[in-house]
C-alpha cells in the first residue's frame, strides 16, 4: 500500500501549528503522531482518524465516513477521498483537529 502525498500534505498543513506533531511512515501509509501517539494518517487516498470512543459511533452516521476493516480499533475511522478533496478542506481539517486532540496527552 501506499499513500497519496497530496492528501498527507494536507494533513500537515492542518496540523502544522499543532505542539508535538511529527510524522512517520506506518504500516504501507503515513501516520501523524501527537507527543508519539497516532491521531491520524494517510492510508492510499483516505484520512484514518482515530477520534476516540466517545465520538466513534455518531461519526459514523456523518457522509464520507468508513468503518476501518477488520485490525483496526474501535475508535479509528476512515474517511474517503470524496471528502478530502480540496475544495473540501474545511471538513478534512475538522477531522483530523479532533483526531490531534482526542486523547489526552500527558506533557
Amino acid at each position: 500500500m501506499a499513500f497519496d502525498a497530496k492528501q498527507a500534505e494536507r494533513v500537515r498543513n492542518a496540523l502544522g501549528h499543532i505542539h508535538g506533531t511529527t510524522e512517520k511512515k506506518m504500516f504501507g501509509g503515513l501516520a501523524f503522531l501527537r507527543h508519539g501517539n497516532m491521531c491520524c494518517g494517510v492510508l492510499n487516498n483516505k484520512l484514518v482518524a482515530r477520534i476516540g470512543p466517545n465520538v466513534y459511533n455518531a461519526s459514523l452516521k456523518c457522509k464520507h465516513i468508513q468503518k476501518p476493516a477488520r485490525g483496526h480499533d474501535a475508535v479509528s475511522i476512515h474517511i474517503t477521498h470524496q471528502a478530502l478533496d480540496p475544495g473540501r478542506s474545511t471538513y478534512k481539517t475538522v477531522w483530523v483537529h479532533r483526531a490531534a486532540w482526542a486523547h489526552p496527552v500527558n506533557t
